[in-house]
């Protein structure tokens, strides 16, 4: 069924670049799937090229120049000034934009029918940034994302959350605005099924310890939980004997986590284009994280039917729907769940009871997300 009413998709990052973060990776799912809904989509974005998008309608827009003092949004909006003003004069289209720091920069040109997808909690994303600097500054930026926060939510016409945690954050933190964000908030959690979870045909890698676990994250900051995750098995080796750990992905705290932590039997493997083709090597899969909504990893690992375990913050004890799986993001409670699943009968119970859970995030994501934004 051919949908009549445009949907513009805007994004100040490149969809198609070298490495993808979950974010565009659903981003880019979500405008594949609308594609193939029949639905009229028009994709701003500063692509380098226009290929891999099937010739359909892409405005290629400048790509983002930082501004001291500014918000990127701001500045990347503004370095694209006659498109955003072309956006604003389609005034029937619905907007989807992903997250605040990308949707304040529409703010200040009154875009109407803004549908505003929120992929992270803005603030316990930033609040990490700032640890062991002085109280006053992380004071500043928080007032900051408040506000940016505050005028996007008031703009949109409908805010889309991950998981029911991170629409109680956003409540709980703009108790004035309570009742309008109630008003237009809805709740959407992601899929097992993607367009990118495949079957991976990774080699069986031979381990002499028989029990192996994995990681799969960014490495740029502590959000991710992984220090925790290091700590936790230096812990387990020390009281319970040996583990290795499979560490993926990139970023600037690397080469100091591999100075510390890196070890015959904890394997750092830096960016990886597909990581899962290793992850199914191991025994457990460990998301450890320190804030997050919706990890697109825990889905994945589901997918490829690997037992889950992870931390009681953000979206995850969504996705898990099982207590005894769930630990606090503390090395020595990390430690000792690692060793409560080391027996592989525990593992398999995980299992069985994930794969119910797997059924159950198997739908049509793109398909939900459609009826939303149009109704």
């Amino acid at each position: 069924m051919r949908h009549t009413k445009t949907i513009i998709m805007y994004s100040m990052y490149e969809l198609m670049g070298d490495q993808v973060t979950g974010g565009m990776k659903r981003f880019l799912e979500l405008y594949r799937g609308l594609l193939q809904k029949e639905a009229d989509v028009i994709l701003y974005s500063p692509e380098k090229e226009a290929s891999g998008f099937d010739g359909k309608q892409v405005i290629r827009l400048n790509p983002l120049k930082k501004k001291k003092g500014l918000p990127i949004g701001l500045c990347f909006a503004w370095n694209n000034y006659a498109s955003v003003r072309k956006i604003r004069k389609n005034r029937e289209a619905k907007v989807v934009v992903f997250d605040v720091p990308t949707a304040i920069g529409l703010v200040p040109f009154g875009i109407r029918h803004m549908v505003l997808f929120i992929r992270q909690d803005l603030v316990e994303t930033r609040r990490s940034l700032f640890e062991g600097k002085r109280a006053w500054k992380w004071h500043i930026r928080y007032w900051s994302l408040l506000l940016s926060e505050s005028l996007c939510f008031l703009q949109a016409e409908k805010i889309v959350t991950q998981c029911k945690k991170d629409a109680y954050e956003i409540k709980k933190r703009h108790v004035l605005l309570r009742r309008i964000i109630e008003d237009k908030l809805c709740i959407q959690i992601n899929n097992v099924n993607a367009s990118w979870m495949v079957p991976v045909s990774g080699q069986r890698i031979e381990d002499r310890h028989g029990y192996r676990i994995g990681f799969v994250g960014s490495v740029g900051d502590t959000k991710k939980g992984l220090l925790q995750l290091l700590k936790a098995v230096d812990i387990y080796r020390k009281k319970y004997g040996a583990i290795t750990l499979y560490v993926i992905g990139d970023g600037s705290l690397l080469e100091d986590y591999k100075n510390e932590y890196s070890s015959e039997d904890t394997i750092f493997f830096g960016y990886v284009s597909k990581p899962m083709e290793l992850i199914v090597n191991c025994d457990l899969f460990v998301a450890p994280s320190l804030t997050d909504s919706c990890p697109n990893t825990v889905l994945e690992a589901f997918y490829h039917n690997i037992p889950v375990i992870g931390s009681n913050r953000g979206g995850i004890p969504e996705l898990l729907q099982n207590r005894e799986a769930v630990f606090e993001p503390e090395e020595n409670e990390i430690a000792a769940m690692l060793y409560d699943y080391r027996d592989p009968e525990r593992r398999a119970a995980l299992m069985d009871r994930q794969a119910k859970r797997k059924k159950q995030l198997t739908f049509d994501w793109a398909g939900a997300l459609l009826d939303m934004i149009l109704n």
